[in-house]
């Protein structure tokens, strides 16, 4: 989910949730690699000229925008199959008992829906329409873009402990609710500005069958001024 991830803004999270969730992938891991991986393991900063770094960074920013344009198009794609079904739900949302909820000692589930297709085990790869919300019935995120769906959140990312638990069990086409205490979501540090400090959360979550999302080719530029500039990756 956008956010479900990390401190950073949602869709960077999202695994929730979500980021965000989103061509942010490939281009992290492109940069992880620059970082981490370059020749030698070490960058000579004073060999890169600005030139260079602006015209790495131009085309890095335009595959970015080529991988998010395509996403895009595919979310429209999905969002008729799916739309009216999860739309159902929104009314959900509703305020709950804070302490009663961090004094769970398990994820709580509600099968709002059984669905026919394969069980989430832990190697499953599936895709989630999702909402999440605090106690005082904020709702701090969700898959709904006015009358469409994004993207859906993909089970290749990593999530907090409650959403990984809630899932298991859940067959695709199915709805779930979970809710998690705030020990098994982001407890006494919270997330950012958004979910303060031992906040339990709630989510409806909509299984569906895995969406790989679109990847596009590093354009041979690119990769011959990364490995000019930074080193061959080993």
């Amino acid at each position: 989910m956008r956010a479900i991830e990390s401190n950073t803004t949602f869709w960077q999270r999202f695994g929730v949730m979500i980021v965000a969730v989103l061509m942010i992938g490939s281009t992290v891991a492109l940069y992880v690699g620059i970082i981490l991986s370059s020749k030698n393991g070490n960058v000579v900063a004073e060999q890169i000229t600005p030139e260079k770094q602006a015209r790495f960074q131009e085309l890095l920013d335009a595959h970015s925008a080529e991988e998010k344009s395509l996403a895009a198009e595919q979310a429209l794609g999905l969002s008729p199959l799916y739309y009216d079904t999860f739309n159902q739900y929104r009314d959900r949302v509703k305020a709950f008992n804070s302490a009663d909820a961090n004094n769970l000692t398990e994820v709580k589930t509600e099968d709002l829906l059984v669905g026919d297709g394969e069980e989430i085990g832990e190697s499953t790869q599936y895709s989630m329409y999702y909402i999440g919300w605090l106690p005082d019935e904020t709702m701090f995120d969700s898959s709904f873009e006015g009358s469409t769906l994004a993207f859906p959140l993909n089970s290749d990312s990593s999530y907090i402990d409650g959403w990984t638990e809630g899932v298991q069990g859940m067959k695709i086409g199915g709805v779930r609710e979970i809710t998690i205490p705030s020990s098994k979501a982001y407890g006494s540090g919270g997330s950012g500005d958004v979910i303060p400090a031992d906040t339990p959360l709630k989510f409806v979550i909509m299984a569906v069958p895995y969406v790989p999302r679109p990847e596009v080719e590093y354009p041979d530029e690119l990769l011959d001024l990364y490995e000019e500039i930074y080193g061959q990756v080993e």
